[in-house]
């Protein structure tokens, strides 16, 4: 196993390319550098349902893809068990540095002429980092892209000699009217991810959002959790459309996954011409020792470059009337009307929820304001 580390803020980022050529990545806070496990030196244990290292052991992968000429190998269950990314061998890796960024950007490509650039971007002072995935087709034909990650997390967790019992949690988050940003968390054995005893079959939990509404059940961000350590694995979707994201038990590690929703998610496919390309939305990871809470700021911290280079120039002021009635729906009367007048002699756009259209229309006209000229309330 050949090992690359790169000491970029807080975070160890690891790369490691098996005998075969496959790459993972793997992040470590710092400090945890010790805790590590090289699961591929221990024997191997074929008799115990609970060793970490199997006969089937995988070193993970750095991206996963499926093309409509290939066949899946659990349908229905998980689109990244197939063998086509088994055959994205490591071709070359690259180290750019300047004053506010560092970026490593990883080619790996098959014999048939795929190619994936996976470019991982650290910003000089943030606890996260963005991943772009690229697929490009120099095979002479063709293809049918139907599923491509924008990041992969493998092997976690690294800290642990065994299938670690009671030891990892699942964070995620509801969207959903009055649900904003709900907190879920759930053991792996409640979502029913147990290794199996032959450690081989593949049990995917898979999630994500539908059409063009980037929250709709769930939020794009989620966080595998290793209890013992205290460490989080977060990450977060940057794309306005339709996005997955999937936790895969596979063999004996734990990979965390997504992307744009795949063909089983939501019917998607794309066609590359030879020659041309395709890039995953991107996406921001993190690894730190904390909490939920520590877990979500790292990847929020991950939007300042992008407020920094473009700021809310153009944009309106916008108030929201849910930090004023606090969801209490008494207040509704005295805050329609108070906050209308208020926004009649101002530029500022007012954002409410449609599900209170016909109590504001109501409120509205028996205040003697007309619910059919123009206004600035925006119904959402």
């Amino acid at each position: 196993m050949q090992i690359k580390d790169y000491k970029l803020g807080t975070n160890i980022v690891r790369y490691m390319i098996d005998e075969n050529e496959n790459v993972s990545l793997t992040l470590i806070p710092e400090g945890l550098e010790d805790k590590f496990k090289n699961s591929w030196e221990r024997e191997p244990a074929p008799f115990n349902p609970r060793a970490r290292y199997t006969p089937n052991r995988e070193s993970g992968h750095l991206a996963y893809f499926q093309l409509a000429e290939q066949n899946i190998c659990n349908p229905c269950v998980t689109m990244k068990s197939n063998p086509i990314a088994k055959t994205l061998k490591f071709k070359a890796q690259e180290s750019i540095r300047d004053d506010d960024t560092a970026k490593i950007i990883t080619t790996l490509e098959s014999d048939e002429g795929y190619r994936i650039l996976h470019t991982l971007t650290y910003h000089n002072g943030l606890r996260g980092f963005e991943v772009e995935t690229e697929f490009i087709n120099n095979s002479g034909k063709a293809v049918t892209l139907q599923m491509l990650t924008s990041f992969v997390l493998d092997n976690l967790s690294p800290f642990q000699s065994d299938d670690a019992p009671n030891k990892y949690r699942f964070h995620r988050f509801y969207g959903g009217w009055s649900l904003e940003g709900k907190h879920c968390c759930q053991t792996i054995e409640e979502l029913a991810l147990e290794k199996t005893w032959a450690g081989w079959n593949s049990n995917s939990e898979k999630f994500g959002c539908k059409g063009s509404y980037p929250v709709k059940r769930y939020f794009p961000t989620a966080s595998f959790e290793d209890t013992e350590l205290g460490v989080h694995w977060t990450a977060r979707l940057a794309h306005n459309a339709t996005w997955q994201m999937e936790i895969t038990r596979c063999c004996d590690f734990f990979s965390f996954s997504g992307g744009v929703g795949d063909f089983e998610f939501c019917g998607w496919e794309k066609n590359i011409e030879n020659g041309a390309s395709f890039k995953a939305p991107k996406a921001y990871i993190s690894a730190v020792s904390g909490d939920i809470d520590d877990a979500c700021a790292a990847v929020t911290d991950m939007h300042k470059p992008a407020y920094k280079a473009h700021g809310e120039d153009g944009l309106p002021i916008c108030f929201n009337e849910y930090c004023v009635n606090w969801d209490v729906p008494h207040r509704i009367k005295y805050s329609i009307s108070v906050i209308h007048s208020r926004v009649l002699t101002s530029n500022i756009l007012l954002l409410m929820q449609a599900g209170a259209k016909r109590a504001v229309n109501r409120i509205l006209t028996a205040n003697g304001i007309s619910t059919k000229t123009s206004s600035p309330i925006c119904l959402q």
